[in-house]
């Protein structure tokens, strides 16, 4: 394997009405995760268990099951300032491991929480680049919506 070559940055960004906290623990509290990471309301797809121990070395595994398929994603936590920055690894169990890297930064801005968001792939997974993007830009956009359920949710109890 030639190590010589660049990995591959997917940078997207997004804004959200939430706090930093609540985004922050949208990704972490795995009761939040099946609402919009993983799941029917994502895509067709039934979630199996969503665990993980968001702390700096702990590990996570979700598992769903799609098209005949059961998937594990699995990751280890390699960084966590709540209420602004994630990092961790990234991979599906059986392709490839937990090879790559995604990094979310989360900044008060306006009124407003800016997401910015980094997946850093192998260059021998270069091609996969352009369904990373899609995939971290529906969950976010699912994301967005969840937490304004929940806002709204929230604004009509007396």
């Amino acid at each position: 394997m030639d190590t010589t070559q660049k990995p591959v940055r997917v940078r997207l960004q997004r804004s959200f009405t939430a706090s930093p906290e609540q985004v922050f623990d949208a990704w972490v509290i795995p009761t939040l995760l099946g609402n919009w990471m993983f799941g029917p309301k994502v895509r067709n797809e039934e979630i199996v268990s969503l665990e993980n121990l968001p702390k700096a070395g702990g590990e996570f595994s979700y598992v769903v099951k799609r098209d005949g398929q059961t998937l594990k994603h699995i990751g280890r936590f390699l960084e966590i300032r709540r209420p602004e920055k994630l990092r961790f690894t990234w991979g599906i169990e059986g392709m490839g491991g937990d090879n790559s890297t995604v990094q979310v930064v989360l900044q008060q801005d306006q009124g407003k929480t800016r997401l910015q968001l980094v997946h850093e792939l192998p260059a021998a997974l270069g091609a996969q680049a352009e369904q990373s993007r899609q995939g971290w830009s529906l969950r976010c956009d699912t994301l967005n919506a969840m937490l304004n359920r929940r806002s709204a949710q929230r604004s009509l109890l007396p």
